[in-house]
């Protein structure tokens, strides 16, 4: 069930918006929204014409419904959010109440016409709330905007109304799998976190209200679970559903998940002596699972970094020149069985491991080359 009431912007700021709860599952990342976004909207209040709805869901109801269907872990998830004192979780419209608080707060210069209260309108730039006269302030403050309230609906139900609202919305494939209540989804978006710097270095800092660092998580735990694993959308649509409703290791592998959080320790560790070239990423993935599955450990960032480069682009050139004198003797030699081709499909399941074997192949010749030595105790492969 759900109803629908209007606010205005004053009321909102005062009384409603600290009651709202964000969960990570649902709403866009920060980010999405850049400054034509708000000033957008904030011209849209200026002149009345806002109107997409804010949706919540009323917490205590839910509650009480948890409660009255014996699922234990909606009640849970909203007694908390009580206990924090909150009244609504946020389904839609988070970055909507952040673009209200900032511009009220003075945290946003607006640039757009505003309107007074007897219609009289100007253009202003990169205007700060405080800045404006009163009777602008006012019109502002006075600003109605809707809000629909979803009552007795299940943690999972809250998922299915995000993913409902934003059907035609161009989502990616992560926000969409970020919505599902699974143990895969808070673990990926902790290590994103945790490696930030490391994921705006390979991806750009636009890729994180995407997601793609998130996507990329996902990806390596896959191919830390087996290294022939599709890591394609169907495959990791399936990885996230199977976690529904349930705990990591009724769904997941532990060991995995171990192994996966070292490699992007180690990544980041690399990173952050000498930037990972970003055409080579998936290499260096190899490279670094690699030596944490055969039990060896980084002592030299720099001479890793330096000399996988240059071993990958060695096995690249010599694979072409191998595959240019096969097909003098063979026109009709099959591409897929060289490493430049391995380098082209990236991620292909078919072909990952292959590259992986080549590289491995080549480094365990001479480890201290590549900076690395042995530890006392190995990673236990899966």
């Amino acid at each position: 069930m759900h109803s629908y009431n209007v606010h205005n912007v004053q009321d909102l700021y005062n009384r409603v918006f600290k009651k709202i709860a964000t969960d990570e599952s649902f709403e866009r990342p920060h980010g999405c929204w850049k400054r034509t976004n708000r000033d957008g909207f904030i011209n849209d209040l200026f002149f009345g014409i806002a109107s997409t709805p804010i949706v919540v869901a009323e917490v205590t109801s839910c509650r009480d419904y948890a409660i009255e269907n014996n699922d234990d872990l909606s009640k849970s998830f909203y007694s908390d959010l009580i206990v924090d004192g909150k009244r609504f979780v946020s389904l839609d419209g988070k970055h909507r109440k952040e673009c209200i608080i900032m511009f009220l707060e003075n945290l946003h210069g607006y640039t757009g016409y505003v309107v007074d209260t007897l219609g009289n309108r100007r253009f202003v730039r990169n205007k700060l709330f405080k800045d404006l006269n009163y009777q602008e302030q006012q019109r502002f403050y006075n600003s109605q905007l809707c809000i629909t309230t979803y009552t007795d609906l299940s943690r999972k139900d809250l998922s299915k109304v995000f993913l409902s609202l934003n059907a035609n919305a161009p989502l990616t494939n992560q926000h969409k799998r970020n919505a599902l209540q699974t143990m895969m989804s808070g673990w990926t978006r902790k290590m994103s976190k945790q490696h930030q710097n490391l994921m705006i270095s390979l991806f750009g800092e636009k890729s994180l209200p995407s997601m793609k660092p998130e996507e990329f998580v996902s990806k390596l735990y896959l191919h830390c679970d087996d290294v022939k694993n599709d890591v394609g959308d169907s495959s990791l649509n399936r990885l996230y559903q199977a976690g529904i409703g349930k705990t990591w290791h009724e769904a997941y592998s532990g060991t995995s998940k171990q192994i996966t959080q070292e490699v992007l320790k180690n990544l980041t560790s690399l990173n952050s002596v000498t930037p990972i070239p970003k055409n080579r990423k998936v290499c260096f993935v190899l490279a670094v699972h690699s030596s944490v599955q055969s039990g060896f450990s980084i002592d030299d960032e720099q001479k890793f970094v330096t000399n996988v480069s240059k071993l990958d682009e060695k096995l690249e050139d010599l694979s072409r020149k191998k595959h240019v004198e096969d097909k003098l003797k063979d026109p009709e030699v099959s591409v897929a069985s060289y490493y430049f081709e391995q380098m082209r499909l990236n991620w292909n399941h078919q072909y990952r491991f292959q590259r992986q074997n080549s590289l491995w192949r080549e480094i365990q010749k001479d480890p201290e080359l590549y900076g690395l030595i042995k530890v006392a105790t190995e990673a236990v492969a899966k």
